[in-house]
């Protein structure tokens, strides 16, 4: 019997292992030891990511708290400065100095910046610089001792430099920016407006600049023109019909001869705004439709108009009202003057419409100032119609203290 039982147990373990590879059997799982190994390093990569992001956060409050600790360091050095106490020192009432900072007075000597000169007030005592090729300037805002000079491109394109640099001022610092003026700026040598706005709204935590479209028009916006306009029992055709958004209405100036070849429309936008193209439909009778014409540009009216070119155009295509536009240009202002300067026949111009693409811009100054406390910035901005040639006294006051 014992025999026996051996005999089967030998047969098995003979057998055993033999039928587990017979054909169907389940095979054992095998492990790729490469994707072992891409599990490793994407679940590695998972934590380092998480550490990062923590780490910035972490950074990014102790540069705050850094910036917190310079003030109040500054603020008990302030309070340490005031008149000596008494041994009464239950009934000594003293103030903290707060240190300011004004800026008395600022000129820019001609109409691209290259020659500006900035003077700032710091306790009764006023500290000058003035630098050729220089368009920021920075003030030390308690010694008034001039720290530096610089001169950017601030062409179109060219504004990385100038962001990185204005991102880097120390606190306590005043900077006088001068802007190459807003008026008119011609490609390629124009200002990038889109630049300084974004400064300024950056500096500010003000809006968005909105994107660029067909301005939104107002038949008040025509404002003066040449001549007197052609009146009949059902119309009047003055300037404002060319902002009314109708084709089948005009512009019909009157009172001046043939060839007079000076006819003009001037517009106030009632707020500053920057012009890339313009869009002028004839009425396409060729004898009246205009074939060349001068966009101009002004900041100001006082003491008078300063016209300066921002686009010419010649329209070959006439004996027929399709809109024809004209870009490649770059303007802010508020008040613009179409100038005719010819018309298929020399006769008065009959013009339909005239449209502008560009957007409403927060910034109509060619000066402008920061003053930067820790982290907290004041943006004053100059009206560039106080931009004259000479000193300008302007006196913007701008606390540090809050």
């Amino acid at each position: 019997m014992a025999g026996g039982l051996l005999a089967v147990l030998v047969i098995v373990g003979v057998l055993g292992p033999r039928c587990t590879c017979v054909d169907g059997a389940p095979q054992p799982a095998k492990v790729d030891p490469i994707v072992l190994l891409q599990d490793s390093v994407g679940a590695l990569s998972k934590r380092l990511a998480v550490q990062e992001s923590y780490s910035k956060t972490v950074n990014g409050q102790l540069n705050l708290i850094q910036t917190d600790l310079k003030d109040i360091r500054r603020y008990v050095s302030q309070i340490q400065h005031v008149q000596p106490s008494t041994q009464n020192q239950g009934s000594a009432q003293t103030t903290p100095v707060v240190a300011h900072a004004s800026i008395l007075s600022a000129c820019i000597d001609d109409k691209v910046y290259r020659k500006g000169k900035a003077e700032v007030y710091i306790n009764d005592i006023v500290y000058t610089s003035a630098s050729d090729n220089v368009n920021i300037v920075t003030f030390n805002q308690t010694t008034g001792q001039v720290a530096a000079h610089v001169g950017f491109d601030t062409a179109r394109g060219e504004g990385g430099e100038m962001r990185m640099y204005l991102d880097k001022i120390p606190a306590h610092s005043v900077v006088l920016i001068a802007i190459r003026d807003v008026a008119v700026s011609r490609l390629p040598m124009s200002t990038d407006h889109r630049l300084i706005e974004d400064l300024s709204l950056r500096l500010t935590n003000s809006t968005k600049a909105a994107e660029e479209d067909w301005i939104e028009k107002d038949t008040s916006w025509a404002i003066e023109s040449t001549g007197h306009p052609h009146v009949t029992a059902r119309m009047t055709y003055d300037a404002g019909k060319v902002l009314d958004g109708r084709v089948n209405t005009l512009w019909n100036p009157g009172g001046m001869s043939r060839y007079h070849n000076n006819w003009y429309i001037i517009f106030d936008f009632k707020q500053f705004y920057q012009i890339s193209t313009v869009r002028i439909r004839n009425y396409g009778d060729w004898t009246h439709d205009v074939t060349r014409f001068v966009f101009q540009a002004s900041y100001k009216t006082d003491p008078s108009y300063d016209w300066m070119d921002v686009v010419r155009g010649e329209l070959e295509d006439t004996r027929n009202n399709l809109q024809q536009e004209f870009g490649g240009f770059s303007a802010t202002a508020r008040f613009w003057r179409l100038l005719i300067k010819e018309t298929g026949n020399g006769y008065q111009p009959w013009l339909c419409e005239v449209d502008f693409f560009g957007f409403q811009s927060p910034m109509m100054a060619s000066f402008a100032a920061i003053v930067k406390k820790g982290s907290k910035t004041s943006w004053a901005v100059v009206d560039s119609n106080m931009i004259v040639a000479g000193a300008t006294i302007i006196e913007t006051a701008i606390p540090l203290h809050g």
